[in-house]
């Protein structure tokens, strides 16, 4: 994320074999790793060449979380949302285990919240 040199690199490398950078998939955690990194992983990304940045959200799945810890999930899905649309960087949340995406109805809950909450 931090090691400018190497992603210059990389894009050097995509241009030299007619390579672009659709999106730039992220280890970045919501609700683990600190909001303030954001900015680094949409610099990244700005490097890369890509607008799109993939994020994980949360730990485990949706059901196991408790009603507070929901709430601050979603309270950093909303902060980390604000800060990329005012880079103008979109955020994509992947769909792993372990984490709330891991079920169609983790993925629905959070998105759906996400949208009221910007809605």
């Amino acid at each position: 994320v931090d090691d400018h040199d190497r992603l210059r690199t990389i894009v050097a490398m995509q241009k030299e074999y007619g390579i672009h950078c659709c999106s730039y998939g992220t280890y970045f955690r919501l609700g683990v790793t600190p909001l303030s990194e954001l900015s680094e992983y949409i610099q990244a990304a700005k490097i890369l060449g890509t607008d799109i940045l993939r994020l994980w959200c949360g730990t485990k799945p949706a059901e196991a979380y408790e009603p507070e810890e929901k709430e601050a999930l979603f309270s950093q899905c909303r902060q980390a949302a604000a800060r990329a649309e005012a880079t103008g960087v979109i955020l994509c949340m992947e769909c792993h285990i372990k984490s709330f995406t891991e079920t169609d109805a983790g993925a629905l809950e959070v998105f759906s919240r996400w949208w009221v909450a910007l809605g």
